[in-house]
């Protein structure tokens, strides 16, 4: 070699680049991990009114709309996947979808986990819903 490195220490260097990388990734993953976990917290302190019930068949089928949507088979939805399930196909539908996506996606990789869609997305819609609800009352 000319840099004067035996083919040991290019080996060890390598290794430290790959050891330092794996571990900023994870502190990248943690960090994420942290705000989302923060994020559906805040979420779910939210207090439901007294008359608010969900129909457990509702919650079933966007359980399972999600895993139906994850074509891909990697546990969170693109924007993509999302804009497949839509039954209009017009402009104003596909805004809808990327606001809703922008809106839930606190890792901002433009896909969704199920906690970012359930929690972030689902109740917190739901949640709006009621709040507008009680105010045109």
């Amino acid at each position: 070699m000319s840099s004067g490195l035996k083919d040991n220490q290019v080996l060890a260097l390598m290794g430290m680049g790959r050891e330092a990388l794996s571990k900023e990734l994870q502190q990248k993953k943690r960090a994420e991990n942290n705000q989302l976990k923060r994020a559906c917290l805040e979420e779910l302190q939210h207090e439901a009114s007294e008359d608010a019930w969900y129909n457990l068949k509702l919650l079933r089928t966007l359980l399972g709309g999600f895993y139906i949507a994850d074509t891909n088979n990697d546990g969170r939805l693109e924007t993509s996947e999302l804009l497949k399930t839509l039954k209009n196909k017009d402009e104003e539908s596909y805004q809808v979808m990327r606001n809703f996506v922008e809106a839930c996606d606190v890792g901002k990789d433009q896909k969704l986990n199920l906690a970012e869609f359930f929690i972030l997305g689902v109740l917190r819609g739901f949640r709006k819903v009621e709040q507008a609800g009680a105010s045109d009352s």
